[in-house]
């Protein structure tokens, strides 16, 4: 199918797009599952552990990075103030990070009776920036929440800019750029980290994010069918090649498909506010749900079918109250006095006014 240069216009007017809440909720929830099965032993039941091509795990950390790319470039198609936009996007993750490392963290120095229980105090360095998941491969650091993705989700909010500038300008022929690197990223074994966990990887689908809603191609109903049929045919037939170009499609292909079930499942009152309820909650859930569902795993150790639901149950239940309960504390921080004056002092331009 073709799309011709006059009908990929985007929309000028902001809109409130609500199946994101049902994307972002149906992501966080599928991560933990996946995760729950990654740390059950090889013969206990799994849930969106593996599918036909590959691991569920990636393809839904893939529809987070479309729907984040996304989601920013419907807010902010243009950035007047970068020291404004910076410090939003650190607002809303290092406070609610801080606050959940530092638990664990004092938990962890509380047991071993030293505050370098690990060695190499400048390894902390990572986690300051985030960033000691990302390069966890590197060597022992201080990392404890957050996994490499965080780390990824700092990058790209850095380089969000140029991202923006570049789509602003270029429109989809970005894509010129994108599928080329991202294909050598793929087929090249030059980078030690993981394919799925690279930044080019992560960029690419956090720009195809953002050119779908610059064009809002999920308004698109033969887009939705054609994705719904690749998505059936993924998930159960195998099919040769490599599996990161097939979580790629299936990726990209989930995010229509859940768009669209989030549109209609966004009708129903209480639906509506059960899933913004979970969304409001996914960043923390996400920092959390390792810790958790590891914990859980253990002391349930399941081996059946009802003991798999338990303990899915316990670790969605105890990550959305932790989830909760460190969103509160980091609410509480952030409206504090000194609180407010960082942030004038980080968001301030010190141009001073001139009268005419």
């Amino acid at each position: 199918m073709q799309i011709s240069e006059s009908a990929l216009i985007a929309k000028p007017k902001k809109e409130k797009i609500v199946a994101i809440d049902f994307i972002r909720a149906v992501c966080a929830i599928g991560i933990i599952l996946y995760h729950i099965s990654c740390y059950s032993s090889a013969d206990a039941p799994k849930v969106l552990h593996l599918y036909a091509n590959g691991s569920f795990g990636v393809v839904f950390v893939a529809v987070f990075f479309m729907i984040s790319g996304g989601v920013l470039y419907h807010n902010y198609q243009e950035i007047p103030n970068l020291r404004q936009f910076y410090f939003k996007r650190w607002k809303s993750i290092f406070p609610i990070f801080y606050i959940t490392w530092g638990y664990f963290y004092l938990k962890n120095v509380l047991v071993s009776g030293s505050l370098f229980y690990h060695g190499k105090p400048l390894t902390m360095l990572l986690t300051v920036f985030g960033m000691d998941g990302y390069f966890r491969y590197r060597g022992l650091n201080y990392y404890l929440v957050g996994e490499w993705f965080l780390g990824a989700i700092v990058f790209l909010y850095a380089l969000y800019p140029l991202f923006a500038k570049l789509i602003n300008k270029f429109g989809w022929k970005v894509l010129i750029g994108v599928i080329p690197l991202w294909i050598w990223q793929i087929e090249t074994d030059v980078f030690i980290i993981s394919p799925a966990c690279n930044l080019i990887h992560c960029s690419s689908l956090f720009v195809i994010g953002m050119l779908i809603f610059k064009y809002s191609v999920f308004r698109m109903k033969p887009v939705f069918w054609v994705c719904a049929a690749l998505s059936i045919f993924l998930l159960f037939v195998p099919i040769p090649g490599k599996a990161q170009y097939k979580s790629i499609v299936l990726g990209i292909s989930l995010f229509f498909v859940l768009f669209v079930i989030g549109n209609l499942l966004m009708k129903v009152p209480m639906l509506q506010d059960a899933i913004r309820f979970v969304s409001g909650l996914t960043f923390t859930m996400f920092l959390v749900q390792n810790q958790v569902g590891s914990y859980v795993v253990r002391q349930f150790t399941p081996s059946t079918v009802i003991g798999l639901i338990k303990v899915i149950v316990v670790t969605v239940v105890v990550c959305m109250l932790s989830g909760w309960c460190i969103n509160a504390i980091a609410h509480a921080v952030m409206n504090t006095k000194w609180f407010g004056w960082l942030e004038r002092l980080a968001t301030s331009t010190n141009k001073k006014k001139t009268e005419v």
